[in-house]
């Protein structure tokens, strides 16, 4: 899952979009974990536990969003953005984002590619040889 994530806006050349993408995910934060934060709060200690479930919940979503990009087979995530929603119980991250692939050349462009570059040698060759014609005169 080696996708890069990015939160710009803006679709960086060579790419084209494939469509929205989105993950979430969920953890309940458990009872004995918010009483013990509470006491540690009124002490003066970290709240290391509920950091603890933040982060998992939020690395969680993002590997998901990943998953989701590999099923579309995109090679570059943008436009990310996450939704987060708490309480007591819960941390619920949910993201959004729009995923992208490289541009591929397709056959028809190759061939109107190749078409291009041999009108324009022989154009320049037609020009070269009446330059060679006028300077005999």
């Amino acid at each position: 899952m080696n996708i890069p994530i990015l939160t710009v806006h803006t679709i960086p050349d060579g790419y084209e979009p494939i469509g929205l993408i989105h993950a979430m995910s969920v953890h309940a934060v458990n009872i004995v974990r918010n009483l013990f934060s509470d006491l540690t709060s009124i002490v003066g200690g970290k709240q290391g536990l509920l950091e603890s479930v933040y982060n998992e919940t939020l690395n969680e979503a993002l590997n998901n969003l990943k998953k989701e990009g590999q099923k579309v087979n995109a090679d570059l995530i943008v436009g990310l953005d996450i939704d987060i929603s708490s309480d007591a119980q819960f941390y619920v991250f949910f993201c959004t984002a729009t995923a992208l692939r490289k541009k591929r050349i397709t056959n028809s462009r190759k061939k109107e590619s190749n078409t291009k570059n041999r009108s324009s040698s022989k154009k320049s060759g037609t020009s070269v040889a009446t330059n060679r014609k006028s300077s005999k005169k």
